[in-house]
């Protein structure tokens, strides 16, 4: 399978939304409406008008199937793992210099961490705890 690839704004957008309730096909009937004034106050600094930009063809499959970011930045990796997973730093992993340590995740959480990672990240999970490094 094949996925979308989208940048970090489009995954934080798509995660806030999820993050607050709004299942796929809300968000899907609101992009085919063209009409997402109702998710301004979810989050003040975010502009979900550029989900806009995607249309519905191209989203039904990044919200049901998944996606992979194109870029992802080692701040943007600890917000997206906060957005995804709700799991926030030293609670549920540790910073190195490098990456991020001992981030605890389920089977799940951890297949699609691996899933959506951009390229200059390198996820390994040993079955309860992952590392990620960015290169």
């Amino acid at each position: 399978m094949k996925l979308q690839k989208i940048n970090l704004m489009e995954a934080y957008l798509i995660e806030t939304l999820r993050s607050k309730g709004i299942t796929n096909q809300e968000i899907l009937a609101k992009i085919e409406q063209g009409s997402v004034e109702g998710w301004k106050d979810l989050h003040e600094h975010f502009n979900f008008h550029e989900l806009l930009k995607l249309n519905y063809d191209d989203l039904k499959p990044i919200l049901t199937e998944g996606y992979k970011i194109k870029y992802i930045t080692f701040n943007g990796m600890q917000n997206l793992i906060k957005l995804k997973f709700g799991k926030v730093k030293d609670n549920d992993y540790q910073l190195s210099e490098k990456g991020i340590n001992n981030l605890n995740l389920s089977e799940e959480q951890a297949n699609t961490l691996a899933q959506m990672i951009s390229p200059n990240w390198v996820f390994n999970w040993d079955g309860g705890t992952g590392s990620l490094t960015h290169k």
